[in-house]
């Protein structure tokens, strides 16, 4: 016999005696957000940037910051998108909510929905930050940003705009496929010869 739900979950599907819950209104694999500015940091000081970001009120006010990391190609960002000194604390965050996910989707390596936005604003992925990952708004390619906590995000115009977000395997994956791909055709003419004798041998 089914359990009663707690009254903040809704079931979504049943498959079998499994079912698929939701919690209507928790955050899914996007967001939207404000870009409330950038700031440098290192691979050392990483840590300490995120955390100050996530003890701020800016989490809650949907409100991020771009990480140029050391080493890594720095973001072209609009020129309001103001530079954070290391070590600052920040501001108090304004409230001016940019905007909602409407739907969203995931399937292995491809994340989809579609956001309202009141404003000019910035959709977060919640993935890990990975240069292979591709967003796209609308059908069209967008350079991606890292973001706290280690996310990407995207510029978007005011409205209803559909993203698809698609991680690309590199060119290192299929480096190894073509050099691995030899090796297990070798291998395999090996074990069917080998079959191949075995029965010539048991036929004698």
């Amino acid at each position: 016999q089914a359990q009663a739900l707690p009254p903040f979950l809704v079931e979504r599907e049943r498959h079998g005696r499994f079912r698929v819950l939701a919690v209507p209104g928790a955050p899914g694999l996007l967001d939207v957000v404000t870009l409330g500015g950038r700031q440098a940091c290192t691979r050392a000081s990483f840590h300490d940037v995120v955390v100050a970001w996530m003890a701020s009120d800016w989490p809650a006010q949907q409100r991020t910051i771009a990480l140029d990391l050391e080493g890594a190609p720095r973001a072209d960002l609009p020129p309001d998108v103001a530079e954070i000194p290391a070590g600052m604390p920040l501001p108090a965050a304004a409230v001016d909510l940019p905007g909602v996910v409407v739907s969203e989707a995931a399937q292995g390596q491809r994340i989809a929905g579609v956001v309202e936005t009141l404003r000019p604003a910035w959709v977060v992925v919640k993935m890990t930050y990975h240069p292979n990952w591709r967003i796209a708004v609308d059908g069209q390619p967008r350079p991606v940003v890292h973001v706290a906590p280690g996310f990407m995000a995207v510029a978007v115009e005011p409205g209803r705009r559909e993203i698809v977000a698609e991680y690309i395997p590199g060119r290192a994956r299929a480096w190894l496929l073509l050099v691995l791909a030899p090796g297990a055709l070798l291998l395999g003419f090996v074990a069917e010869r080998a079959r191949l004798l075995g029965r010539i041998e048991e036929a004698a």
